[in-house]
């Protein structure tokens, strides 16, 4: 359910750095399960050959309200860096999207 006060308003996600076997689905299906879900918009992987690195912008369709999605909402508004962890030790480093 679609709540419109807690529409995106231009709060998407950032990913500096990640594992190059990660796939689109998988990270979306990361997403679907801490926000409990499907409000991703679209995923955006953009490669950098120099560095041999990918970084990753999340764009959401609106922010879920319940109380985990909304704490991460906030972090990122704070310019907190938000660390899931996918995979133990593995995670992804996110950052409010500028």
């Amino acid at each position: 359910m679609i709540n419109k006060s807690n529409t995106c308003n231009n709060i998407n996600i950032f990913i500096p750095k990640i594992d190059n076997t990660i796939t689109k689905i998988q990270l979306k299906n990361i997403f679907i399960s801490i926000f409990k879900e499907q409000c991703i918009n679209n995923i955006i992987f953009i490669k950098n050959n120099k560095t041999r690195t990918t970084m990753v912008y999340i764009y959401l369709k609106y922010w879920p309200s319940n109380k985990l999605s909304c704490s991460v909402k906030n972090k990122l508004i704070n310019r907190e860096t938000i660390k899931i962890v996918y995979n133990y030790p593995n995670y992804l480093k996110c950052l409010l999207k500028k």
